[in-house]
């Protein structure tokens, strides 16, 4: 059986992960399987997958959407897959393939991450668009693979034809092994460290993150908080930095920017604590299991997908409020058992979470179903 990953060539990070991980994943695994990574543009960046093409298609989302089924379709005629699995919001249907979505967000489609995206009428209109385009994609599909059963149940309750077609829930794998290190771009700093792993997004709640931590400076912890992450929102990461300055934490609040793969883990594995305020997540974070599978206590939204990833490993906290954050980090960071059990919970959490092979063998279950080659 031959599966094609259709993958938009700017891919989030975490998205790109996902999708070079699955990839070798299925040529590793003891599967009946191969499979090409189709991507629908001039990617900007090389691909760490075993086999991919790039679809020459003009004009970004825009040109996908119109002219995508048909660039799409000679490729297939000379490079042809028994099933297609759309990653991410768009899907490109063609005839006598079946196409299975797999959504990659759900945050357009939750209320409280939308209060944070949308606050201006261009933004509610950006983000409207985006969820109705959402919508055609789950119209065009045959079925779906969801990455939690929380996403699997939002999903099923804006789009009814969700309901109607095939679906199953397959959780992610860890996105960096425990054994990978690299230089730790914090090590320069002689202070303890309170870690944050995200891209600035103002559902991220990075915001509400750097007010509470103004609560553990002033309750006199020693911890830094690093940041890594890229400024993604513009406008958003110019607001971090003034609530910085605001509240005099210059010398305390580190932004790394984007951080390479091999430098994560030792920037994990010699911090104190993880924290993850994000608001809306499609199964938790990789950064959330990753810092379990790097011995880290953790911290977490009580939001979205948190709960049924992470379930009792991490301590919660409502994203919303910076006192609550705030506590959580002072309390935890002065109780040294504390810290040891929630490490300790993190790691049996870690150990219970599937291997890339063992997500590349439901996907391919799941893409045989599809095709009738069970």
């Amino acid at each position: 059986m031959r599966i094609g990953i259709r993958i938009a060539p700017r891919t989030s990070g975490g998205g790109r992960v996902f999708v070079e991980s699955l990839s070798n994943a299925i040529s590793r695994a003891d599967v009946d399987a191969e499979c090409i990574v189709m991507i629908m543009g001039t990617s900007p960046a090389q691909w760490n997958v075993p086999r991919a093409r790039e679809i020459n298609v003009a004009g970004g989302a825009l040109g996908r959407r119109l002219a995508g089924r048909y660039a799409l379709q000679k490729a297939l005629d000379k490079d042809p897959v028994d099933v297609l699995i759309n990653m991410g919001n768009e899907v490109t249907s063609v005839p006598d393939v079946p196409s299975i979505m797999w959504p990659m967000t759900v945050a357009p489609l939750e209320e409280a991450a939308m209060r944070r995206l949308g606050p201006t009428l261009p933004a509610k209109l950006r983000w409207r668009t985006l969820r109705e385009s959402i919508g055609q994609s789950v119209r065009r599909a045959d079925s779906f693979i969801f990455n939690s059963h929380y996403t699997r149940a939002i999903y099923a309750e804006t789009f009814q034809s969700v309901t109607h077609k095939p679906s199953t829930v397959i959780w992610p794998a860890t996105s960096i092994p425990p054994e990978d290190t690299g230089v730790n771009p914090a090590s320069a700093r002689s202070r303890p460290y309170i870690l944050a792993v995200s891209h600035l997004y103002p559902y991220k709640m990075v915001l509400e993150l750097i007010r509470g931590y103004a609560l553990v400076v002033q309750g006199g912890v020693p911890h830094d908080l690093v940041i890594a992450g890229s400024p993604a929102d513009p406008d958003y990461y110019t607001q971090l930095q003034q609530e910085v300055a605001n509240n005099g934490l210059d010398e305390r609040v580190i932004f790394l920017g984007n951080v390479e793969r091999r430098s994560l883990g030792r920037l994990y594995k010699e911090a104190t604590l993880f924290v993850s305020p994000s608001i809306s997540e499609n199964a938790a974070s990789f950064t959330l299991l990753d810092a379990f599978g790097h011995g880290l206590p953790v911290l977490a939204s009580s939001t979205s997908s948190m709960p049924e990833m992470c379930q009792d490993a991490v301590r919660y906290f409502d994203p919303r409020s910076p006192h609550q954050m705030g506590e959580a980090m002072l309390e935890v960071l002065n109780d040294d058992t504390t810290l040891a059990e929630l490490a300790r919970r993190g790691q049996v959490r870690f150990n219970k979470l599937p291997t890339w092979e063992t997500v590349a063998e439901d996907v391919a279950h799941f893409a045989a179903t599809m095709t009738g080659q069970k």
